[in-house]
């Protein structure tokens, strides 16, 4: 192991001989190359190292998704949706009640791709939309039937007032 005899200042470290300390899949690799060291960076660290991209590598980023330059602000956005949805889940709240934050605007170009209902004017995004902004990035076909098996066993048992409680509280599926 690299460090295995590692003396002094620990803070004097840069991050990647401090994920080897910390990691050791990190420490197989004397110069450990950008997927490696991806998988260490926490979601919100993720964000604003995309942020801090020059344009090139960017557009290369969002190209991978089958984006445009002109689809940076949506992309960078989207993801801070999903950064809240992640936390609220994280925090251990009950998901049918979140709601992105009151100081997060929503881009108006993603609100018209995925035609998203904001209860403010560009802020506050339920439940439903957020998981359209998933969508954007991964199949979320599941929850969309266990969304829809949930309807269908309320009609069955005859409580249908639920089904209506439930789409008012998460939004439109």
């Amino acid at each position: 192991m690299l460090f295995s005899g590692l003396k002094g200042n620990i803070t004097e470290l840069n991050y990647v001989d401090y994920q080897k300390i910390l990691r050791e899949y990190v420490n197989e690799y004397y110069h450990p190359p950008l997927w490696v060291i991806i998988k260490t960076l926490m979601f919100n660290d993720l964000i604003l190292l995309l942020y801090g991209l020059n344009t090139s590598t960017f557009n290369l980023i969002l190209s991978d998704f089958g984006l445009t330059p002109g689809d940076k602000a949506m992309f960078l956005n989207s993801l801070e949706i999903l950064r809240e949805l992640r936390n609220y889940c994280a925090h251990g709240e009950i998901i049918t009640r979140f709601r992105t934050s009151n100081v997060l605007e929503i881009n108006s170009s993603l609100i018209r791709k995925l035609n998203l209902s904001t209860k403010r004017i560009k802020y506050i995004i339920k439940l439903s939309d957020s998981i359209k902004v998933l969508n954007l990035y991964v199949n979320t076909n599941r929850i969309k039937t266990r969304v829809q098996w949930f309807y269908f066993k309320n009609v069955i048992c005859g409580r249908k007032w639920l089904n209506k409680k439930f789409k008012d509280r998460i939004g439109e599926m």
